[in-house]
């Protein structure tokens, strides 16, 4: 079957988008990515037999039409264009969105050509969209109707054949939430990692300026949201006193906060127990875990993020290193499970302070986070959730569905 995955960013990568890709390829489908370019990147490229079609856009741009969605729908119209063509172009067969705000182009589309839809959540967007400080700001405020979403959510869900999910108990609330969605087909899909592309690269490579102390790591977007600040307080705050126990911070910094962090980070009481990078390569990330002894996924608890489980966390599992998480029900549930690590109450520094503290006096942290890795290399991983992906193509969408059935007709 020939997919066609509408993606509106740059891909460069996208774990979660190129995982699935490649699951449906091994898969035995036809995988065409269809996405923007914003600049540097070949129009067309065939990615391990993954085919990627760029359009070229400026990211302003992008980020305009965006933003005015919710007045002119100028930006789902160009989506619907750009996803017309490539069906005609690639002969596609069956349309996989990438999150909440692609639906409508996506449903056009589908209604268009007769063919079937796919959802993939990505996050609970009506409620991340809330948490998002450039959205308060000016003029962003006068366009963005945040409560629009929530008020719509129902029908651009209503709009999928099949709907796929970070987490079964993001599942459970969407048909709580909309009792007509629960006949609709829910695949649970969670950000597994692709064991054979992580593990290729060297985890003993050494991290310059990394010295001996207990290395607390965090990998990934920084922000209040996502509990970063909470880190450095406790740092500053209740553990001052032990020395030994350091930050290594890797990801960008929220452009809405980088006032915070900058201001933070001059902190007398965090100099030479704070490395920050603002990037590290992705072939990067197994020596920084393996460096580190406890990695951090401290997202604050709320209806975004309970929705799923970050990348981050199964790759810190992957290398065998214990965790500390807040206790956002889908993460919470999973360090409990697998007994990987412990878990603190969102938002909570202290708290968060005594299970580093009981991290850092566990003489088995070796023990814990090897229940990790096994519970990834045997259970959550690409190869396993792959075969669920699978599924939407083979047993949900009839077989008599037939791009060519409608093709000529459109």
């Amino acid at each position: 079957m020939r997919i066609g995955m509408l993606l509106d960013n740059d891909f460069r990568s996208d774990p979660r988008v190129l995982n699935e890709a490649k699951a449906l390829f091994k898969g035995g489908h036809e995988v065409h990515i269809i996405c923007f370019s914003f600049g540097d990147l070949a129009l067309e490229q065939n990615l391990d037999g993954i085919f990627i079609h760029r359009y070229p856009l400026k990211r302003i741009v992008k980020d305009v039409l965006f933003i005015m969605m919710n007045f002119v729908p100028i930006y789902t119209i160009l989506w619907y264009y750009i996803g017309s063509k490539a069906v005609r172009k690639y002969k596609i067969q069956v349309i996989h969105a990438h999150d909440l705000y692609m639906s409508e182009a996506a449903n056009m589309i589908k209604n268009k050509f007769n063919i079937p839809l796919t959802l993939d959540l990505h996050e609970n967007f009506p409620s991340a969209i809330k948490s998002y400080k450039w959205i308060k700001k000016f003029p962003h405020r006068l366009f963005v109707k945040v409560e629009q979403w929530e008020k719509n959510e129902n029908n651009l869900l209503s709009n999928a054949d099949s709907i796929v999910v970070l987490s079964k108990q993001y599942a459970n609330y969407l048909k709580k939430k909309h009792p007509n969605l629960a006949q609709k087909n829910f695949i649970v899909y969670p950000n597994v990692p692709d064991i054979s592309f992580l593990t290729s690269f060297d985890a003993t490579k050494k991290i310059e300026d990394l010295t001996d102390g207990f290395w607390l790591f965090y990998f990934g977007g920084i922000s209040e949201r996502r509990g970063v600040f909470i880190i450095l307080d406790a740092i500053i705050n209740e553990l001052s006193a032990f020395q030994v126990i350091k930050l290594l911070l890797v990801g960008p910094v929220d452009k809405a906060e980088s006032k915070r962090f900058n201001q933070v980070m001059k902190d007398p009481l965090l100099k030479n127990r704070v490395i920050y990078f603002p990037w590290r390569d992705i072939s990067e990330l197994p020596a920084l875990i393996n460096a580190s002894s406890v990695c951090l996924s401290p997202i604050e608890k709320n209806p975004q993020h309970d929705s799923g489980i970050a990348n981050k966390v199964f790759q810190y599992m992957l290398f065998g290193k214990p965790l500390l998480v807040s206790n956002s029900t889908p993460q919470a549930e999973l360090v409990n499970e697998t007994g990987c690590g412990l878990v603190f109450e969102s938002g909570n520094r202290k708290d968060f302070s005594l299970k580093v503290l009981e991290l850092f006096r566990c003489p088995i942290l070796d023990k814990i986070g090897q229940n990790g890795r096994r519970s990834v290399l045997q259970t959550y991983n690409l190869d396993n959730f792959g075969k669920e992906l699978n599924k939407i193509y083979s047993d949900s969408i009839p077989s008599s569905t037939l791009f060519s059935e409608n093709f000529n007709q459109n």
